[in-house]
């Protein structure tokens, strides 16, 4: 039979721009940094924490607060798997030199991925670090942002648990994205906005993934509140984690949900 883990998600914070003072216009005030552009999310979920570094310098040092005191890319958070949370790191054009290091590890830092990454300039790139001890491995996913509309929202999906079969992306229970196989991202596609998407209210944005796998229905439904989008935002859902195969041995890394802004 086949399984379906339904995760409801939205929009996450930080989605809504604006500006005290001089007008902030979403579509014409964007600047592409000098430089390649990276963006790192944690998908391996027996490691703790990642510290990530390019080219020997390391580029993960989010801000220490009460719920990340190490600084580091957490997996127990969606949020703060996420570096950096807005926008990218800027890095040279070129091969850079990537490696995540298990910040977890006691007092000898255990480099945990390493891997050669051809960047050009202009570009930007997801980079995902994924699977279980001892396999782990990158999944490089370069960010080509559809051109910027004032009409729409845009969104994919990157399927991130190895077991599924494929992962569906739903938006207000229609169905955007399909048959999206594990280690791959689909494209960006266009949606529209909620009637009162343009005049600022709270709105809650109901994405829903459906990871598919081969037994019974399971269900886990996670659901919040947010501002929401500026028209023409980007965004990326993911989901990670491992299915439980056998229902009298449920897995122990449950399948999550995340979201990011693009753009």
């Amino acid at each position: 039979m086949k399984q379906t883990i339904a995760i409801c998600c939205v929009a996450l914070s930080g989605l809504l721009a604006g500006s005290c003072g001089n007008k902030f216009d979403f579509l014409q005030d964007l600047q592409m940094p000098a430089g390649a552009q990276l963006r790192f999310i944690h998908a391996a979920p027996d490691v703790p924490a990642f510290d990530v570094y390019v080219n020997e310098r390391q580029i993960s040092g989010a801000a220490v607060t009460t719920t990340n005191p190490t600084g580091s890319v957490l997996y127990s958070n969606t949020t703060l798997s996420v570096f950096p949370a807005s926008e990218y790191s800027a890095i040279p054009a070129g091969t850079a030199k990537l490696k995540a290091v298990n910040a977890s590890g006691g007092t000898v830092a255990s480099p945990l991925i390493t891997s050669d990454l051809a960047v050009e300039a202009g570009k930007r790139y997801s980079v995902f670090a994924t699977g279980l001890a001892p396999s782990y491995s990158l999944l490089v996913v370069p960010d080509e942002l559809p051109a910027l509309s004032g009409n729409n929202l845009f969104a994919r999906i990157v399927n991130l648990v190895p077991n599924s079969t494929d992962v569906t992306l739903t938006y207000d229970g229609k169905e955007v994205i399909t048959g999206v196989a594990p280690g791959k991202a689909s494209a960006f596609v266009p949606i529209a906005p909620p009637a009162d998407y343009k005049s600022g209210l709270i709105r809650t944005l109901n994405f829903q993934a459906k990871v598919n796998g081969t037994i019974p229905v399971t269900t886990a439904t996670f659901a919040n509140a947010a501002p929401g989008a500026q028209p023409g935002g980007t965004f990326t859902f993911y989901v990670r984690g491992v299915m439980t195969t056998d229902p009298k041995s449920p897995t122990k890394y449950a399948i999550s949900f995340g979201n990011y802004l693009n753009r």
